[in-house]
C-alpha cells in the first residue's frame, strides 16, 4: 500500500511540474490598453500608464521592467519573471505584467496563494 501510494504521489507530481509544450504568453495590461507577447519574443516596449511611460522588457524568455516613472520603484526590483502566473505589477502606474498559458487570455483564475 505505501509503495502504491508513493507511486501515485509520484505520478501526480509529474503531471503537474513537467514542462509543456503550450505557448507561453506575457499579458501586459494598463489603464491604456492589453497586449499579449509571446514570451519567446525580443522586445521593448513603452507601457503607457497613469503616471506616464513604463518600460517593458522580453528577451531570453523572461520579461522585467526596467524603468517606471513611480517613486519607488518596486516594479523595477521585482526582477524577472518566466514562470506561469509569474507577475509584477506597477500600482502607483497601474501597469500588470503576467505570465500566462496562451490558451488562458480571459480573467485570471484565483488560486490558493493569492486568497
Amino acid at each position: 500500500m505505501i509503495l502504491f501510494s508513493l507511486v501515485l504521489l509520484a505520478a501526480a507530481w509529474g503531471s503537474l511540474y513537467r514542462g509543456s509544450d503550450d505557448p507561453v504568453l506575457v499579458r501586459i495590461m494598463s489603464p491604456e490598453g492589453e497586449w499579449l507577447y509571446s514570451l519567446d519574443t525580443e522586445t521593448d516596449l513603452l507601457i503607457p500608464g497613469d503616471l506616464g511611460t513604463t518600460a517593458v522588457h522580453i528577451h531570453g524568455g523572461e520579461a522585467w521592467v526596467s524603468d517606471s516613472p513611480c517613486r519607488d520603484k518596486v516594479c523595477v526590483s521585482m526582477g524577472k519573471v518566466s514562470s506561469l502566473h509569474g507577475w509584477i505589477a506597477c500600482l502607483p502606474n497601474r501597469v500588470f505584467i503576467q505570465v500566462v498559458p496562451a490558451h488562458s487570455t480571459g480573467e485570471a483564475e484565483v488560486d490558493g496563494v493569492s486568497f
